[in-house]
């Protein structure tokens, strides 16, 4: 992302990452013991407004990318605390799926922003196609069971599918480091996804949740980290 104004740089992990972490082990841990199960209630919900906070005193100069991005916090912290009543019923499921597809649509703007040229694209037509074939086949896969959830699961894997990719786009026309770990972060978030969704429609297995939520955590950290590093 570029700036006009500077950029704080960020050697040492500040204060604000390392709450952040702890948040994520906390959660972690509400999830292999049922005495601490009503950790994951208030850590999981603080994990969102840390990293803004991380974010917003990253930062020195405040544009569209910037509202961007705490836009796609906002939505990731909704998503968070509907799943957090997921059990309760299925529309709790669906709202947090709304949510964190909004949070992709509005990555996929802040990435767009250092995409002057697809180029790439167009020498490696192969990663959008190997993009196509994964989705296609794990759609596949999902889809005996996911009846009246087909159609939002869809647009939901080609939304995230799109964030990742113009992730990707940014190669050669952001920095070298900011490229390497908003692909790096991104990758993680559509691994988190990908494992929700094995684990919800296709095979169901024990300690899901913990690699679920240190994917997602760690991936949105790294995205937020590679759009406050210098361009």
């Amino acid at each position: 992302m570029k700036h006009t104004g500077k950029v704080k740089q960020y050697n040492k992990p500040s204060i604000l990452s390392t709450v952040y972490f702890l948040l994520i082990a906390l959660v972690v841990l509400s999830q292999l013991s049922n005495s601490l199960a009503w950790l994951n209630y208030i850590a999981k919900p603080l994990l969102m407004p840390v990293l803004a906070l991380f974010f917003i005193r990253s930062i020195t100069n405040y544009n569209k990318q910037v509202r961007g991005v705490l836009l796609a916090l906002f939505c990731s912290w909704l998503g968070d605390v509907f799943l957090l009543f997921e059990p309760q019923h299925d529309l709790f499921f669906i709202a947090g799926l709304s949510a964190f597809l909004l949070a992709h649509l509005f990555y996929i703007f802040v990435f767009r922003y250092d995409v002057k040229s697809c180029g790439l694209l167009k020498s490696t037509p192969y990663i959008i196609l190997g993009m196509l074939l994964c989705l296609g086949a794990f759609l596949y896969l999902l889809q005996p069971n996911l009846n009246e959830l087909l159609l939002p699961v869809c647009v939901y894997a080609f939304i995230i599918c799109g964030m990742l990719l113009v992730a990707i786009l940014r190669y050669g026309q952001a920095s070298q480091l900011s490229f390497r770990l908003c692909c790096f972060g991104a990758l993680l978030f559509v691994l988190s996804d990908a494992i929700i969704a094995i684990n919800k429609f296709l095979l169901p297995f024990d300690f899901a949740y913990p690699l679920i939520i240190v994917l997602y955590a760690v991936g949105q950290y790294y995205i937020v980290k590679s759009l406050v590093v210098s361009s």
